[in-house]
């Protein structure tokens, strides 16, 4: 007599120990894996073909209760991994509203130091650079680019000339404020309408005020929160972890991409082509709502493209359909 599904169980049990040291150092792609358990049946369905064309007259063929408990084992693995990323998408909060930019400006051993420049519009294009960074743009009212900033420094370093000095090109302007000396800043840009500005750096709280009217703003941050409102059609935004809030009346183009946190766009423009993209957590275009899966859609004529790639988090988008 011949059990079915002995050599099969043995091979199962070979990968299920593989996945297990693979789910261990890489849960993203022992997720993936477990999601072919469904292969055990195709290997008992080919057991099974191979045994009754090979077997003898009148030979009794069993079914291994090995099997059973094989497909038991797998299939429960595999809910236990979905329940676990729902509930730990349902968990997460990626929360830089307080606690990390307060307290970088609030340290006892730094000391603030006031600097400003006002600049003449030349070209188009301005270019900031910073580490730990809580900026503001607004619209300025004297056609003039204002830079009014607050460096913070090291109490023993306060006696250092600190210059703001841009470098000019026919472009623009492009402003660096990196250095070792310096352990945070909060600047206040002013800029003239239709500029096309590119932020770039590490812990970036990022604001905008409803009335500035920019081309395009690129920001491009390993942490931070940006709170973006105004007439910004054009924006591409990469943050590895964070928040993004963007209120924008018009999107011509909208990039956005992020490892971990929430992006949220609200638009009264009623004619975008959305794509999103998310592994783990929920996306919301509207009224509507899919888990751990992104969501294409047009709206209208679809004429302003908005892209949105998400590791983990929240997606919402609120369109004026």
């Amino acid at each position: 007599m011949r059990k079915i599904g002995t050599t099969t169980s043995a091979i199962c049990f070979i990968l299920l120990g593989i996945w297990i040291m693979i789910n261990s150092n890489n849960p993203d792609l022992g997720r993936k894996l477990i999601k072919f358990w469904p292969i055990i049946i195709i290997l008992i369905g080919i057991e099974i073909l191979y045994y009754t064309l090979v077997k003898k007259e009148n030979e009794r063929i069993r079914i291994s209760g090995l099997v059973f408990l094989i497909i038991i084992v797998f299939f429960f693995t595999n809910i236990s991994i979905d329940i676990y990323n729902n509930i730990k998408q349902s968990n997460s909060s990626f929360n830089l509203d307080t606690n990390f930019f307060d307290n970088i400006f609030t340290s006892k051993n730094l000391q603030s130091i006031d600097k400003k420049i006002t600049l003449d519009p030349i070209g188009s294009n301005l270019n900031f650079e910073t580490v730990n960074g809580k900026l503001n743009i607004e619209k300025a009212t004297d056609n003039k680019i204002t830079i009014d900033t607050e460096l913070y420094v090291k109490q023993d370093n306060a006696s250092k000339d600190y210059e703001l000095n841009p470098i000019t090109d026919s472009n623009g302007y492009t402003l660096k404020i990196v250095d070792d000396d310096i352990d945070s800043i909060k600047a206040t840009i002013y800029l003239p309408e239709g500029y096309d500005v590119s932020i770039k750096g590490t812990n970036l709280n990022v604001d905008s005020n409803s009335d500035i009217r920019l081309d395009a703003l690129n920001i491009n941050a390993s942490n931070g929160k940006f709170d973006l409102q105004g007439d910004i059609p054009n924006s591409s935004l990469k943050l590895e972890n964070g928040k993004i809030d963007l209120n924008n009346n018009l999107c011509k183009n909208i990039d956005i991409s992020m490892n971990n946190g929430s992006i949220s766009l609200d638009s009264k423009d009623k004619n975008l082509s959305i794509n999103t993209d998310i592994n783990h957590g929920t996306c919301k275009i509207n009224d509507e709502k899919r888990v751990n899966s992104g969501i294409s859609k047009n709206i209208g004529t679809g004429e302003g493209v908005v892209k949105a790639k998400l590791n983990n988090g929240t997606i919402k988008i609120n369109s004026g359909e």
